[in-house]
């Protein structure tokens, strides 16, 4: 499936489905998204070779691809586009907030944000949680232009799943009885 496609004086780039190749430049060579850093996404960004809008696009396909097998990732972020745009009109005016001005990225469910999305750490009972203020670190990676893309997924609380632990429990349970 073609997303975008931009032909520029001696650069072509082009992007395509996951499976197959993501950007195709001369400087980077046949990549999949995947082997792309950051600085090289916002090396793309700063050139104008590839939006934030069309970004979150590619990223937001990747996560419905792998989220059934992975339940990697809780929530999107429905204003993703929306800021994505925002950054994009602000580097076509020579604004840049930093090297990750534009660039999205998910964070850990236990990340209070004060937007559209909630704040579970991974709980049920606290999955419809909207904090009063955001994480700092959240606030940070804001203001240095990243886009909040989504929550992603992690254990109650973020504490570690220890299946010894549990075996050890039931076993104590079974004493017990």
């Amino acid at each position: 499936m073609l997303i975008c496609a931009k032909v520029f004086a001696s650069t072509v780039l082009i992007l395509v489905n996951w499976s197959n190749t993501v950007v195709a430049l001369p400087k980077l060579g046949p990549r999949t998204l995947l082997d792309v850093s950051i600085t090289e996404l916002g090396e793309l960004l700063t050139a104008g070779d590839l939006s934030s809008r069309n970004l979150v696009d590619l990223y937001i396909q990747r996560a419905e691809q792998v989220d059934d097998e992975l339940h990697a990732v809780i929530e999107i972020n429905p204003d993703a586009l929306r800021i994505a745009e925002h950054l994009d009109f602000e580097l076509e005016n020579g604004v840049t907030r930093g090297p990750l001005h534009g660039i999205p990225i998910l964070v850990k469910d236990n990340y209070a944000t004060v937007d559209s999305m909630l704040t579970g750490a991974g709980s049920v009972c606290l999955a419809q949680a909207k904090p009063a203020a955001e994480a700092t670190v959240v606030a940070r990676l804001r203001a240095a232009g990243a886009i909040i893309l989504g929550k992603a997924n992690l254990d109650e609380f973020a504490r570690r799943s220890d299946i010894r632990r549990l075996c050890q429990a039931s076993e104590a349970l079974q004493v017990v009885r």
